[in-house]
């Protein structure tokens, strides 16, 4: 037996070429050679070497591109050069299937493998990718809609304008842990805007998805199948028939204090600092919640008996217009159907009459809240007065009174199960929620099947004003509190978020309070 004895400066050179012929023996990694191929096909296209077709944007703008690397990233490409028509032979192609921005990240991701994906583009892309037949890029968006579905955001993710993506969306979500998401399923469905999905979608994914096969998601099958979109039937007016808006979503927080007017906007208040863009304006007029109404470019103020102003959120623009003031003083104001309405108040001729309580404006009908009922006074024992003159004295009211715009009638509808005395009224996906107030209320009106149904209460009862805000409702603290009660209608739960509003205004009385989209 021979032994063979090494130093270890011998073992270190022994080693290193073992090293390089298994190396050499290896089949070689691609990755170097791709990433070198791509950076060298996108040098050639910034450069203009050897780029044969000229693409130009809806902005007019135009981007120089190699028709072989279009033919093999796109079959939409492949298919248009391949066609033997016009386009196959021009040299300029104008595209406008969607924005210049949004194309020009297409083809930065055909030169260069990368995108950046996120909440604010990742629509737009899907129906981009679709459009170019790209089935990777689009199967990669919809994977992340997917990550971005929670039991807590699943409001966020519908505000998207596809209908398409968000029922596929949250099937995917679902289909990820089926035992612990199947049950959610029911109670995320009706945000879905079943009767906007195309044809396609309703008839071979919809209607075949076992999710679907259930009493309550079968109404909604039947509503979209039904609707104007999709028959010549009468409009069904809800929210799931709403075109959905691309504007961008604020929470939009109006505050007083002596002669300046604080005007805060977030788009987020679920990072621990909220960062509100705030903006101070002398007034000097005096503001308080009667005569502050949100519009759909910002916010309308009543001066006086003739002169009303206006406040463009997006300019701070400040202009007058010409008011008649209602009959009624201290009347509700509301903008619907692209009319202020005024409800309720106190007669001019009746100083006992009392203002109604809550004014909700739902679907083409006004619906009038508790408020004061003016009732005869009686005597310590209960016995009307009857030899004396009659005096009447305001108690708070649970009724729930309808009028019909479009009949010019009233209805009287179920009352409300208390009181609601201090008390704050949103609408949220077609029914009606009473909250906080002296006794801690939570309540919701279906006005669909006349009912009422009490919900679990808010942690504080004292508050100054709600909102409706991606599907929660927003309950804001008292003055000089800077808290807000977030109440999940799914869930039925409320959580408190501490710190919101900005120290510098916390302590200014809130005049309005809501969500807008600018």
């Amino acid at each position: 037996m021979t032994c063979f004895y090494f130093g270890k400066k011998t073992l270190q050179q022994l080693y290193t070429k073992c090293q390089h012929v298994l190396r050499l023996i290896q089949p070689m990694k691609m990755d170097f050679h791709k990433q070198k191929l791509l950076a060298s096909l996108r040098k050639m296209k910034e450069n203009d070497v050897m780029t044969d077709i000229t693409l130009i944007l809806p902005d007019d703008s135009t981007i120089s591109c190699h028709k072989l690397v279009l033919v093999a990233a796109s079959l939409f490409f492949e298919t248009m050069f391949d066609s033997g028509m016009k386009e196959s032979i021009d040299k300029n192609i104008k595209l406008e299937f969607s924005d210049a921005d949004t194309i020009r990240k297409l083809v930065e991701f055909i030169y260069s493998g990368e995108i950046d994906v996120n909440e604010d583009n990742v629509q737009t892309l899907v129906a981009a990718s679709d459009f170019l037949l790209m089935g990777d890029l689009k199967a990669h968006c919809e994977d992340f809609l997917t990550t971005l579905i929670r039991s807590s955001n699943h409001q966020e993710l519908c505000t998207f304008e596809n209908e398409d993506i968000v029922f596929t969306s949250v099937v995917r979500w679902v289909n990820v842990d089926p035992e612990q998401r199947k049950e959610a399923f029911p109670r995320i469905a009706p945000f879905i805007r079943f009767p906007l999905c195309t044809q396609k979608t309703l008839s071979m994914n919809v209607i075949w998805e076992p999710l679907m096969w259930n009493p309550e998601c079968f109404k909604l099958i039947a509503e979209a199948q039904h609707s104007q979109f999709h028959s010549r039937r009468e409009p069904i007016e809800n929210s799931r028939t709403a075109h959905r808006s691309s504007k961008r979503e604020y929470l939009v927080r109006l505050s007083a204090d002596y002669n300046q007017v604080s005007i805060e906007y977030t788009d987020s208040i679920d990072e621990d600092e909220v960062e509100w863009e705030c903006k101070l304006l002398d007034f000097t007029h005096s503001l308080n919640k009667n005569n502050c109404i949100p519009s759909e470019s910002g916010v309308i103020w009543i001066i006086n008996d003739e002169t009303r102003m206006s406040l463009d959120l997006k300019s701070y623009k400040i202009s007058s217009h010409p008011w008649v003031k209602p009959r009624n003083e201290e009347c509700s104001l509301f903008v619907g159907d692209a009319k202020i309405i005024a409800f309720g108040g106190k007669e001019r001729l009746n100083p006992n009459s009392n203002p109604a309580a809550h004014v909700i404006y739902l679907l083409g009908n006004v619906y009038i809240l508790g408020g004061y009922a003016l009732c005869r006074e009686r005597d310590y024992y209960g016995i009307t007065m009857g030899n004396q003159e009659p005096r009447y004295r305001p108690q708070p009211s649970q009724s729930t009174q309808k009028f019909s715009i479009a009949t010019q009638t009233w209805s009287l509808c179920t009352s409300m199960p208390d009181e609601c005395t201090s008390a704050q009224a949103v609408a949220l996906n077609d029914k009606i929620y009473v909250v906080g107030g002296e006794n801690r209320i939570c309540f919701c009106y279906d006005p669909e099947e006349d009912t009422w149904t009490v919900l679990s209460r808010p942690k504080f009862g004292n508050s100054d004003s709600a909102t409706v805000w991606k599907g929660n409702i927003l309950l804001s603290s008292s003055r000089g509190h800077s808290t807000l009660q977030v109440y999940d209608p799914i869930l039925d739960c409320w959580k408190c978020t501490e710190n919101v509003f900005l120290d510098e205004t916390k302590q200014h009385q809130t005049k309005l309070f809501c969500a807008m989209r600018f």
